[in-house]
C-alpha cells in the first residue's frame, strides 16, 4: 500500500490503495498438472503401458482397451515412451 492519502468531501481521510494482484500472505496459485490419456482408437491392449508404469494407474486387460486413472497418474510419462502406437498422450488439468 502507498502512503497517500485523500481527503474526501466528507472531510474523511481515507487511503489510496493499489492492487497489485495477489495478496500478500495469499497461495499461490496450483500450478497445471500433466497427465496422460489413452487415445481408445489407437490402443491395441499390449499392456506395455501398465507394465511400464511406476504407479497402478493403467487399468486394462491383454488385447482390450486401457485406460489411465489420472487421480493416480504422476506424469512421468513412462507409458507413452514404450506404446508402439503413439496411444498415449500428455494432458495438462
Amino acid at each position: 500500500m502507498s502512503g497517500e492519502y485523500l481527503i474526501s468531501s466528507y472531510d474523511r481521510k481515507a487511503q489510496i490503495v493499489t492492487d497489485t494482484g495477489k495478496p500478500e500472505g495469499a497461495p499461490a496459485a496450483p500450478a497445471a498438472k500433466t497427465v496422460y490419456r489413452i487415445d481408445p482408437e489407437k490402443c491395441i491392449g499390449c499392456t506395455k503401458c501398465a507394465r511400464n508404469c511406476p504407479v497402478p494407474c493403467i487399468e486394462g486387460k491383454v488385447k482390450e482397451k486401457h485406460v489411465i486413472d489420472e487421480s493416480k497418474c504422476i506424469g512421468c510419462g513412462k507409458c507413452a515412451e514404450v506404446c508402439p502406437k503413439d496411444a498415449v498422450s500428455p494432458v495438462e488439468v
